[in-house]
């Protein structure tokens, strides 16, 4: 460095948010390595180990990460929403960043190790981008470096070729302002408005990680609106309190609800194949108590049965308030709570992946999470940012028509086609 060395310090923004812009270099930051095309996933893919295998790592961490930050965030500071898988996004980033047991802490918060991550995590990447005329998901990984910074230039390739990283210098130290409105703009610009605030990354900054996910989509193919009910129900709040409310109708699917004792779920999806999955409490229940990450992990793997009931098939819709959710803070004790400590630590934490010598007192001070979430009668949008019988001949079987009620207070977990939880979180304020 041609300086007296800083106090140095490093930030992750995990962006998740409604749609992409060019990327390219703004306001004097330099593009360093871009990756390549990436190639649309199959559906034969789903099944190949390495991607199921790093995809169910993302999926235990998506659960207790959930957990984590929801049994600390109260409902009385408003609706929660996170990006799970945002997060573990710019994790993997950081572990290939990071090498000794900095990077073994970081893995085991993620459930899987390097060989594995490494492998695998191309796949899951691929696996979230989805366009198809309608509906759009997109995935970007970044790392931002201060141009004092000399990083190690393999690991910025390997990042851009396995993770598909950009990367970028940006003068944190001589032009903070500057290096601050890049940043801004990149965030604004990859999700379309939807996230657009200053992350305030100071002087001391030697480098940032940044994920953003795009996701938008429509219930119906040509974008119409879904029905109300006829009546008002009962929505019941946290606090006791509640309010009359037409829900809207989802389409009526082969599958029935599943009770899981404290809690009953089933799901709605959207045109293209996102799936919304409701946990609606049983009565004594609060949202918090049954959003768990056990919960959660058998809300994802349940059998909606459609066994026949007496001769009859069995199809069932949701009936569910539109709702928004937002979420902005520091996720650090969260991620401390799953076993992630010398990342945070003064001279504990290893950077020497990235940084070589250069590593030498840089640890991460802040991780800050912000998402939006929005469910309306058109279908989905959402941003987050963290600074993831033949036989023609007999007759159909007659069908019982079951309705499952979103009548109060209840979590919830957008997953994509593949299973993979892009957003989860739970709602009580539905004005």
């Amino acid at each position: 460095m041609n300086r007296i060395k800083r106090f140095a310090s490093f930030t992750f923004a995990f962006v998740c948010a409604a749609a992409i812009a060019a990327l390219s270099a703004c306001n004097g930051d330099k593009l360093l390595f871009k990756p390549a095309e990436q190639l649309e996933f199959t559906s034969a893919e789903n099944s190949n180990e390495g991607y199921v295998g790093i995809r169910d790592s993302a999926e235990k961490f998506a659960a207790e990460f959930a957990e984590a930050v929801i049994s600390s965030s109260p409902l009385s500071e408003g609706n929660i929403v996170l990006s799970p898988i945002s997060v573990y996004a710019a994790l993997a980033l950081s572990a290939q960043c990071a090498a000794g047991n900095t990077r073994k802490e970081i893995l085991d918060a993620m459930h899987t190790d390097n060989a594995a991550l490494t492998a695998g995590f191309n796949d899951l990447y691929r696996s979230v981008l989805h366009e198809d005329g309608r509906a759009l998901s997109l995935l970007t990984n970044s790392v931002w470096i201060d141009d004092d910074v000399a990083p190690y230039r393999e690991c910025l390739k390997s990042l851009a070729e396995e993770f598909g990283c950009w990367s970028y210098s940006a003068d944190f130290d001589g032009d903070n302002a500057g290096a601050n409105r890049a940043i801004r703009k990149f965030v604004k610009d990859n999700t379309r408005g939807l996230i657009d605030r200053d992350f305030m990354l100071d002087e001391n900054t030697y480098f940032a990680l940044i994920n953003t996910l795009y996701l938008k989509d429509y219930w119906y193919y040509d974008g119409s609106d879904l029905e109300l009910t006829d009546r008002g129900y009962t929505f019941t709040h946290a606090d006791g309190s509640s309010e009359s409310v037409r829900l809207m109708e989802g389409e009526y699917l082969g599958i029935a609800a599943y009770d899981g004792g404290e809690f009953t779920s089933c799901y709605t999806q959207t045109n293209s194949g996102y799936k919304l999955y409701f946990v609606l409490p049983e009565e004594g229940y609060a949202a918090e108590d049954v959003f768990t990450a056990e919960n959660i992990s058998k809300v994802l793997s349940a059998e909606y049965r459609t066994d026949a009931e007496e001769g009859a098939r069995r199809v069932t819709r949701c009936l569910f308030p539109a709702f928004e959710a937002e979420f902005c803070g520091d996720v650090i004790e969260q991620l401390r709570q799953l076993g992630i400590t010398d990342l945070f630590k003064e001279g504990r934490c290893d950077l020497s992946a990235m940084l070589g010598e250069e590593s030498d007192g840089v640890y991460c001070r802040q991780v800050t999470h912000a998402a939006k979430l929005k469910a309306d009668r058109k279908g989905i949008e959402g941003a987050a940012v963290t600074v993831a019988s033949d036989g023609a001949t007999s007759a159909e079987p007659p069908e019982v028509m079951l309705d499952f009620v979103v009548d109060g207070t209840f979590g919830f977990i957008l997953c994509n086609r593949y299973g993979t939880t892009l957003f989860s979180g739970v709602i009580d304020d539905i004005s």
